[in-house]
């Protein structure tokens, strides 16, 4: 009789657990909205002009649960290269975004960028200028990462 309270008490105790560590939701019923992009001028650096990718946007819960602990993983890759340039790791700033609903803006921008002692102008002129492809990658918890966005970086400069 002990041993079928403990076990009972066991399976109550799992069961538990599984309802508290359930779905953190689909990182693939989240949508882009308000995307916009171009390079911040980060000012003068080391003598030269410095302008970086960047990508400001929401993401929409589309799908009818909860997405939480959304973690972003942002690549940034110049066209005609064989790697990022830079690559930056982000969390969303909600415990969950509910079904329907969006997140505040998110801002990421890369560290790397271009430096010249051209105006920021003239730098995106430039016939060596390279556009720059933004990937992005979420998941939930522990979930696998998984490409919910690709957009190519307008090329206007930023100042905000």
């Amino acid at each position: 009789m002990v041993k079928r309270l403990i076990l009972c008490a066991l399976v109550a105790a799992g069961a538990s657990l599984a309802a508290a560590c359930g779905s953190t939701g689909n990182v693939a019923d989240l949508e882009f909205q308000g995307v916009s992009s171009g390079y911040f001028d980060l000012g003068v650096v080391n003598g030269e002009n410095k302008i970086v990718p960047s990508i400001t946007f929401k993401l929409r819960n589309k799908g009818a649960e909860p997405v939480s602990a959304v973690q972003l993983n942002v690549h940034f890759q110049a066209d005609g290269a064989d790697g990022n340039m830079d690559e930056m790791l982000t969390r969303v700033d909600a415990d969950a975004i509910a079904p329907q609903q969006s997140t505040g803006p998110i801002t990421v921008r890369a560290k790397v960028g271009y430096t010249s002692a051209q105006a920021r102008a003239a730098m995106l002129r430039n016939s060596l200028f390279r556009d720059v492809t933004v990937r992005v990658f979420g998941k939930s918890g522990s979930g696998q990462w998984t490409q919910i966005g690709e957009f190519v970086v307008d090329r206007k400069i930023l100042t905000q």
